[in-house]
């Protein structure tokens, strides 16, 4: 992999994925910019993982459009997988379309965690959006599916291939070992792959992708921000509400866009580089929202 390279890739509009008004039309993406100096730097057909801080407005839409742009340059088979329970029958491109509000429903049915108080931030009205844009992008046409990196009835057949034993489930660092596996398991059936979840968990990720010499081609990204407020649970700071986002160690937030991608020339991190904000903005849950 070509790592490390200088530059600030370019910026778009914060709006979605605009949804079409007759299915003739085209799907169109906030994120239209072109990328080569991502792609590039890449083989055909990319693992891309982007470690957020849960509950800001700007992460989710940015992966979102992201995801819109790499699905509809490549016209490839293109997966989003979220650190939530996503329905199986969502991922699977050969099940027939099911209009966007079933799937929302079958999204949110599945889970009680839509409904609880105090979530993480995970489940915030952003990130509701930002599924809801994926659901519309794949009901437009575009080859693009929704899942989960967290492990399921299939994960034993990577152990077995990779040689290893099935260890215990419980152990922490072994859960971010099985998502890895779980997530590369989806190179069998998607060429793009594009993960969104909390930076702890891309950040292991990494880790075991590097360990295991993977000929996939892979790519690390981490939030940071300018400042500005999120909505997560903190215990040492307040429990779950708005807090305040912390400002990056590195002085990256240098761009008079609202957002970019930024490529690092460091080597002292797993990550190759990080999604930028100038400031943040902090995303209630969304059953507060939305949840009667």
């Amino acid at each position: 992999m070509h790592r490390f390279l200088l530059l600030v890739l370019a910026t778009w509009i914060t709006s979605g994925c605009s949804k079409v008004s007759a299915p003739s039309a085209p799907y169109t993406c906030s994120y239209e910019q072109d990328l080569p100096s991502v792609t590039s730097a890449m083989k055909s057909g990319s693992i891309f993982l982007f470690g957020e801080r849960h509950g800001t407005l700007e992460a989710p839409s940015f992966v979102a459009d992201f995801a819109c742009k790499i699905a509809k340059d490549s016209q490839e088979p293109t997966i989003v997988l979220l650190e939530l329970a996503i329905p199986k029958i969502l991922s699977d491109l050969s099940v027939e379309t099911m209009s966007v509000s079933q799937a929302q429903r079958l999204i949110i049915e599945g889970e009680d965690y839509w409904i609880k108080e105090g979530w993480d931030g995970r489940t915030s009205a952003a990130m509701m959006d930002a599924i809801l844009q994926i659901l519309e992008l794949r009901e437009q046409g575009l080859n693009i599916a929704l899942g989960s990196i967290y492990p399921d009835e299939n994960i034993r057949t990577k152990y077995d291939e990779l040689g290893l034993t099935f260890a215990d489930e419980a152990t922490h660092v072994n859960r971010y070992f099985q998502e890895a596996l779980q997530i590369l398991g989806y190179k069998d059936e998607f060429e793009n792959v594009i993960v969104l979840s909390g930076k702890n968990h891309t950040r292991n990720h990494l880790r075991f992708f590097k360990k295991m010499e993977l000929d996939e081609t892979y790519m690390g990204f981490v939030q940071q921000s300018g400042g500005g407020s999120e909505w997560n649970c903190q215990p040492m700071a307040g429990g779950c509400g708005v807090h305040a986002a912390p400002t990056p160690h590195r002085d990256i937030v240098n761009s008079s866009d609202n957002a970019s991608l930024v490529i690092l020339n460091k080597n002292e991190d797993i990550f190759d580089g990080a999604f930028v904000f100038k400031t943040t903005t902090a995303s209630h849950p969304y059953h507060i929202e939305s949840i009667e």
